[in-house]
């Protein structure tokens, strides 16, 4: 076998390997191991060598990896990782409303993982797209994501798009110096800051404002503060 395949094939024994170790001693932070090792053979299986040999030597760096049109392959399987990472953690989330116990705790470990996996290769090829066009696409996808986030009350994918809403404000606000890169921060950090802080009311307005849809019982508990 090529160095490719002993890659794959290592990573999937090593992942099995982990999937046995969890239903034996159902450690939550198994499934985030499991899913790095499945990360791993999935990237070994479609990176190319010329994209690893670009980004190793600072050409293109990540974003060429992530972007759907310059590595689809690549790019491909990392949103397909980030969708099975997130239904397996709504799995898990599913059954245990009240986050009290370790199914809750596992899916934190597999949404840990989804959401740089999603909102990496959404928010790169949006990017790729290039003018105004291309950030008012994430700033709509970046609304979605926040979204989601309180939806599943889950802060993970919030804090994976933290870097791309500071990209959109600097571009609303315009390029400019050091300066205005610190009022940037400064508004990013009140942004965030604000979210955090009405998480609950902001979930529960949410949450009431959506119709009923299949699941939506099984989500966390929430209401109308008075």
């Amino acid at each position: 076998m090529d160095e490719r395949m002993v890659a794959v094939l290592g990573f999937a024994l090593a992942s099995a390997g982990m999937v046995l170790w969890y239903r034996r001693f159902r450690l939550p932070f198994s499934a985030f191991l499991t899913g790095c090792f499945v990360l791993g053979a999935i990237y070994a299986l479609t990176a190319s060598t010329a994209n690893l040999t670009g980004m190793m030597l600072g050409r293109g760096g990540l974003n060429g990896l992530f972007d759907l049109r310059e590595s689809p392959a690549f790019a491909t399987a990392t949103l397909l990782f980030g969708i099975g990472a997130f239904l397996v953690g709504m799995w898990f989330d599913t059954r245990d409303p009240h986050r009290l116990g370790r199914h809750a705790a596992t899916a934190f470990w597999c949404h840990l993982l989804a959401a740089p996996a999603l909102v990496n290769t959404v928010a790169v090829t949006l990017l790729g797209g290039g003018g105004s066009g291309g950030i008012g696409l994430l700033a709509v996808a970046l609304l979605a994501i926040t979204v989601l986030a309180l939806v599943i009350d889950r802060r993970s994918f919030l804090t994976a798009a933290i870097a791309y809403i500071a990209l959109v404000i600097a571009w609303v606000m315009g390029e400019g110096d050091g300066a205005q890169w610190i009022f940037i921060l400064i508004v990013l950090g009140a942004l965030i800051t604000a979210i955090g802080t009405w998480w609950v009311q902001l979930r529960a307005v949410v949450m009431k404002a959506l119709p009923d849809f299949p699941g939506k019982d099984r989500l966390p508990p929430y209401s109308m503060p008075e």
